[in-house]
């Protein structure tokens, strides 16, 4: 059986500088690379792509002990990428509509903003500090790998949902400008900041209790209603307007947005709201005891 010829390297040497592939070397010398048994590109150093109006690698990439940067090349597809990165894997500003046949293991930062993306399937198990996955076209967050070190950046998508979310997230977690009626599906445990502005939020249901941070919303929220469970451990940033005009808060809520934590607290024994159809109506007599109680001291 005819065997495929190995790469050598003044193939890749010819490669590298057609396309304008640009291989780190702290000592500027040779660039540091070599071929592997399976003919795949390994570098010990970053890799910078600056080629445009690229539709795939030129080049199959093995492990990389460095950053690895294809932006703004153009790209349809992440075939040939690298299997391993050390360092961040930088795939933003292309055309891509798939992970697929992206590393599985990124050392720090893993960046697929400004694609096409419906979905996060291919993306790696194994992200050690932050995914950021902003202006894509995504509905869930399905294909995120399961723990989430630092920032979890997926606003401006087009996310109804939340399923698919990490089990664990340690830090931000951007979701605002989506289309998200509630939180059913966010991550188990979260500890950090959730950013939820410009949705279409009916309310706060599905909110991990172990959730221990701050949540910023807006006055798109129609409701703080959290359900079933009390969150003691959890604060609300309220900003009173929402830059897009659909202003769906109560106006009571908005009034007494300085006691919103108190309000968070107590509203689920006050009976504050109302639930019909998934759609919550504030109970304004028992809102307003709330108040009365709050101002008379109840902390």
């Amino acid at each position: 059986m005819k065997t495929k010829r190995r790469i050598n390297r003044k193939e890749v040497n010819i490669i590298l500088a057609k396309y304008h592939i640009v291989i780190s070397n702290p000592n500027n010398g040779i660039p540091k690379y070599t071929i592997s048994e399976q003919g795949t590109i390994d570098v010990d150093g970053d890799v910078v792509i600056k080629h445009s109006n690229l539709k795939r690698l030129p080049l199959k990439f093995g492990s990389i002990y460095g950053d690895f940067n294809c932006s703004g090349l153009g790209l349809i597809s992440l075939k040939a990428s690298p299997n391993y990165v050390s360092g961040s894997f930088i795939c933003k500003e292309n055309e891509l509509t798939s992970l697929k046949y992206g590393p599985q293991s990124v050392g720090v930062n893993y960046d697929c903003s400004q694609n096409h993306l419906e979905t996060l399937d291919g993306c790696a198990k194994v992200v050690g500090r932050n995914l950021i996955c902003n202006n894509n076209n995504l509905v869930n967050l399905k294909g995120s790998p399961e723990i989430i070190q630092g920032y979890f950046n997926c606003k401006m998508n087009k996310l109804t949902s939340l399923a698919g979310s990490p089990n664990e997230l340690y830090g931000r977690f951007h979701v605002s400008y989506n289309r998200l009626n509630n939180f059913e599906g966010s991550p188990q445990k979260i500890w950090g900041e959730i950013y939820a502005t410009s949705n279409f939020l009916n309310n706060l249901k599905g909110l991990s209790t172990d959730f221990e941070g701050t949540l910023f919303l807006d006055a798109s929220a129609k409701s703080i209603n959290t359900g079933l469970f009390d969150y003691r451990s959890m604060r609300i940033e309220l900003r009173l307007t929402n830059k897009f005009g659909y202003n769906f808060m109560p106006s009571q809520i908005l009034d007494n947005h300085r006691h919103i934590d108190v309000i968070l607290k107590y509203q689920r024994h006050y009976n504050i709201w109302i639930e019909l159809d998934n759609q919550d109506e504030l109970d304004k007599d028992n809102f307003k005891i709330l108040i009365e109680d709050i101002e008379d001291g109840l902390l």
